[in-house]
């Protein structure tokens, strides 16, 4: 792995061995823009780096910089394609990243070692004229303002939480708001979690942004907050984790301890004969992860686990709880909550905010982006909510970016569909409006017993639902039946030509 610091003295590091030999400071200069500002055109990256030489020049200079860096650190530091330059995030570690990453978690643990990795000045000793300091200030006081609003927010959790953490308990994610509409379900799973003899794994599943997540956390808290069996609560987000060594060494630090060399010594030293809950938010974005969580359970047997994820894990003994759209009312009251907070101030009459939150299927991500597009000029007429929502985008530092657009999420989810599940989704888009079971097999070709396992496979990952008076008839969402005609464009996804009965 190659360690890039930019917060104190500037650093490049392979394995822990630092590398010598920079041809100057411009190579690190070089480097924190790609890191601060993304990738970026050939152009714009020597307009930063050598702002004072001609572009012809500073070009040459940039393409001697990163055939220096390329040939020292290898190739997978900095991409090259045509005329773009990136840095590689899965052979990279910088500070100005693991910022990013905290700023979008809700983990406290992760917001203290951002701020432990970032405690320093920017590109130290940098800022000379000659090295095109004036990205360098700009930079800096960027970076520190996001610092301060980070400290100012792991303040505030110590302030709510800190007698939690002088028990012994390690930090749960603070909240982020009110959780409008799920009050039923969280105490459900509540109730199912304090019971005693229940099942030990219960697990949210549901289209991505359906607000799994928040549910989540909000047992979590719940659950320590109860006289209850379990003395130790916590909460791992994997969002960001890519490999099984990584989720062990993010689930040992959710649950307080340091993970060092061996990381497994430390989970154990937590776990082991102690009544557990562990929240394992994002389960299914680390492949074969479900072995590791049965492992967890045959290893500690007062361990419970609530996890989240799009899809069931399918392990014995597994509860699955379906995390849905909010109701009509809730989603009126979601929306009109989160128009206020975006300074939206003329909010729609609750009649507009009820049949625009139907539009949206309840779908609370869907509702945070047309709240931001309706704050951006955008319409909240119910028969064009759903088209702003598709050309809307969250904040970076609202939601990680699978979720910052809708098409986004929904990909997140379809993605992990079955062949014979995609082949009936694409039948019911044929559809016309609400079908059952034998019109979706007549239109896909495929035959009733199949077609109905894959209809039950997408109500799971949330891509269809069924109609609450008649069970037996499936139908798309709204906000996802432009993306689903997309995907018989572009993905060529097609069951046989036929129509649908009644066209």
């Amino acid at each position: 792995m190659i360690l890039l610091t930019l917060f104190g003295r500037p650093d490049l590091s392979i394995d822990g061995a630092r590398i010598r030999g920079l041809r100057s400071r411009k190579a690190i200069h070089l480097l924190a823009v790609l890191a601060v500002d993304g990738p970026s055109s050939r152009k714009a990256a020597a307009a930063v780096v050598w702002p004072h030489l001609p572009e012809a020049q500073g070009r040459s200079e940039l393409a001697r910089i990163v055939h220096d860096l390329r040939l020292r650190a290898g190739p997978v530091l900095i991409s090259v394609a045509s005329d773009a330059l990136w840095l590689d995030s899965r052979f990279l570690d910088d500070d100005v990243t693991a910022l990013a990453m905290a700023e979008r978690s809700v983990d406290p643990g992760l917001w203290e070692q951002a701020l432990a990795r970032c405690d320093g000045e920017f590109l130290a000793g940098l800022g000379d004229p000659d090295t095109g300091n004036a990205w360098i200030e700009r930079t800096r006081r960027t970076l520190a303002d996001r610092l301060t609003a980070l400290r100012a927010r792991l303040a505030r959790h110590e302030r709510a939480f800190g007698r939690s953490l002088a028990a012994g308990q390690p930090r749960l994610p603070a909240p982020l708001g009110p959780l409008i509409g799920r009050d039923a379900l969280v105490e459900n799973v509540t109730d199912s979690l304090l019971e005693s003899g229940t099942p030990l794994l219960l697990n949210l599943i549901g289209l991505a942004g359906v607000g799994k997540s928040r549910v989540a956390a909000q047992v979590a808290a719940r659950v320590r907050a109860a006289p209850t069996r379990f003395e130790l609560v916590a909460l791992a987000d994997l969002a960001a984790v890519s490999s099984a060594d990584a989720v062990v060494e993010a689930v040992t630090r959710a649950l307080g301890e340091i993970p060092g060399a061996r990381p497994w010594q430390a989970l154990h030293r937590r776990l082991d004969g102690t009544a557990s809950l562990l929240v394992l938010d994002n389960v299914d974005r680390v492949g074969e992860l479900w072995s590791w969580c049965r492992d967890l359970l045959d290893d500690f047997p007062r361990l419970a686990l609530l996890t989240t994820s799009r899809r069931r894990l399918g392990l014995v003994g597994e509860v699955v709880v379906p995390v849905r759209g909010l109701t009509p009312a809730d989603a009126a009251a979601l929306l009109a909550h989160v128009l206020a907070r975006e300074g939206v101030a003329s909010v729609p009459d609750t009649r507009q905010l009820t049949r625009s939150g139907a539009r949206l299927d309840g779908l609370p991500l869907a509702i945070e982006l047309a709240a931001i597009a309706v704050a951006r000029g955008g319409d909240l007429d119910p028969d064009r909510v759903v088209e702003e929502v598709l050309h809307s985008r969250a904040r970076e530092h609202d939601r990680p970016r699978r979720q910052r657009t809708l098409r986004r999420a929904v990909d997140s989810s379809y993605v992990l569909a079955s062949p014979a599940a995609r082949h009936a989704f694409a039948a019911l888009t044929l559809c016309a409006g609400p079908s059952d079971v034998a019109v979706v097999a007549a239109v896909s070709g495929r035959p009733e017993a199949a077609t109905r396992a894959a209809l039950g496979e997408l109500l799971e990952l949330g891509l269809v639902h069924r109609l609450p008076e008649r069970p037996t008839r499936f139908d798309l969402p709204a906000v996802i039946v432009p993306l689903a005609r997309a995907y018989l464009v572009h993905r060529r996804e097609q069951p046989p030509a036929q129509r649908a009965p009644g066209d």
